[in-house]
């Protein structure tokens, strides 16, 4: 319903919900990246994995634009629980010094 950030339409709803918790996805993949900010040394065969890191944050970023196509917000024309969900992980990244492109 209006003013509420889930819909009561069943399809709706669970668009919704899904990207709520399709949101974790973004700190979970960039969580290995902490370590860098965690520990003085970091040896280099760590290095080479959190190499990959940037481009599968990319691909997920990627996903989430392409869901803006759909409406205005990420689960489609109007401010949801998605997007409440979505923003403190693309804020987070943001504040750690991830570049968007």
């Amino acid at each position: 319903g209006g003013g509420t950030l889930c819909s009561d339409d069943p399809t709706e709803a669970g668009r919704i919900l899904t990207r709520t918790h399709e949101a974790l996805n973004l700190p979970v993949i960039y969580e290995p990246m902490e370590r860098l900010f965690r520990t003085a040394e970091i040896g280099l065969d760590e290095l080479a994995n959190l190499a990959v890191i940037p481009g599968r944050i990319n691909r997920e970023l990627q996903l989430w634009e392409s869901y803006t196509r759909d409406g205005a917000f990420v689960a489609g024309d109007a401010f949801s629980l998605a997007d409440c969900s979505f923003f403190p992980a693309l804020s987070y990244i943001i504040h750690r010094g991830y570049e968007l492109h």
